[in-house]
């Protein structure tokens, strides 16, 4: 079997990011509480509204110290406070929203 370059690109994209996502869902899981940020744009490519989520600062207890990871971008149906919520809420499905003890979110774009 060849690898390609459009075949590892494939592996890394479909693979090993779900790995390594679902790596750090469990550990959020882990532990005690998180902090969730969001920032909402507009992708390009897709002429689409995305939003990108950032557990902004969690308590790894394995390692003792506080970290910051991106978690994943959610494309939204539109802007409405309704379309950002549940595009939130659709990005931390997997974790426990009861260890949730806050929620941030970058400013307005300002033209």
């Amino acid at each position: 079997m060849k690898l390609y370059p459009t075949k590892l690109s494939c592996l890394i994209t479909f693979v090993l990011a779900l790995y390594f996502n679902e790596e750090l869902e469990e550990t959020i899981l882990k532990c005690d509480n998180y902090v969730a940020c969001f920032d909402e744009s507009l992708n390009r490519v897709a002429q689409c509204g995305q939003m990108d989520l950032v557990v902004h600062y969690y308590w790894h207890k394995e390692k003792n110290i506080i970290e910051t990871r991106y978690l994943k971008s959610v494309f939204m149906n539109g802007s409405t406070a309704e379309d950002i919520l549940h595009s939130f809420e659709e990005g931390l499905k997997h974790l426990k929203k009861s260890k949730l003890i806050q929620v941030s979110m970058d400013g307005p774009n300002v033209n």
